[in-house]
């Protein structure tokens, strides 16, 4: 549940690691391979990312990836999951329309016959965005094979979506020494896509304007569902309708006939 606006949260740390960096963090903190009930207790939160299996056998002992929390794939406090450092633009070209995008669009099958890598997809970013709301106010550990890319999209994303510095309700404490000045594209696009198509979410960000009235989105006129406002100048507020078809239309308030 994304926490009310009212509440104190504390600082929070978003530390971003190499799987190296990461294991030995996880070993210099007491945490063994199956201490994740540990992690519940001290209030800490893993986002681990490990390669797809999909390199050539004679790099396999060389490149391969475990996930350094293995009993689970996905646990209350520990996210384990599998792609690459790939953008699906790489192989479609710049204009690919990745809302219409399925699951075999994300595989990168350069060598047919042969395990693909594979670029972040919907039903991954969403279990990620599903994850860091449900443990917002949490410690962040996430890690990638540099920690350079898919895991500082992560914490940019977290900064980004969930980091107001003008009212101080979120605090965060990242890495000075691995900022995450350099993230993966992709997947930064995909997690903002992915929480912006919440109701929840706009409601949230729309609690934060006075003007506002939030318990509005979700509900139905007969236009259409309310899904979104802004303010297009001060004091006049904006309501978007999302008709049957797609298209949206602008109301005000006085508009607006819930049914």
């Amino acid at each position: 549940m994304l926490p009310d606006v009212k509440d104190n949260i504390p600082e929070m740390k978003l530390y971003c690691y190499s799987i190296e960096g990461f294991n030995n963090a996880m070993k210099r903190l007491g945490y063994g391979r199956d201490d994740e009930k540990l992690l519940e207790k001290d209030n800490i939160a893993v986002i681990s990312i490990c390669c797809t299996d999909t390199n050539p056998e004679e790099y396999k002992g060389m490149f391969s990836e475990e996930h350094y929390f293995h009993n689970k794939s996905h646990s209350k406090n520990v996210l384990n999951m599998r792609f690459d450092d790939i953008d699906p633009r790489l192989w479609h070209g710049s204009d690919f329309d990745l809302d219409s995008a399925k699951d075999e669009d994300f595989l990168y099958d350069y060598h047919p016959g042969k395990p693909s890598p594979k670029a972040l997809d919907w039903k991954q970013a969403y279990e990620i965005v599903k994850f860091v709301v449900c443990n917002l106010g949490n410690d962040f550990f996430i890690h990638c094979s540099a920690g350079a890319s898919r895991s500082q999209a992560i914490v940019r994303f977290i900064l980004d979506c969930f980091s107001f510095p003008g009212n101080g309700r979120f605090n965060y404490q990242i890495r000075q020494e691995n900022p995450p000045v350099m993230p993966n594209i992709h997947v930064l696009v995909m997690l903002k896509k992915t929480i912006t198509k919440e109701i929840l979410y706009r409601k949230w960000i729309a609690s934060f304007n006075p003007n506002i009235d939030s318990s509005l989105f979700g509900k139905n006129t007969p236009n259409g569902q309310i899904i979104d406002a802004f303010e297009a100048s001060p004091g006049q507020i904006l309501y978007q309708v999302e008709h049957k078809d797609g298209t949206i239309t602008n109301m005000h308030k006085a508009e607006l006939e819930i049914i």
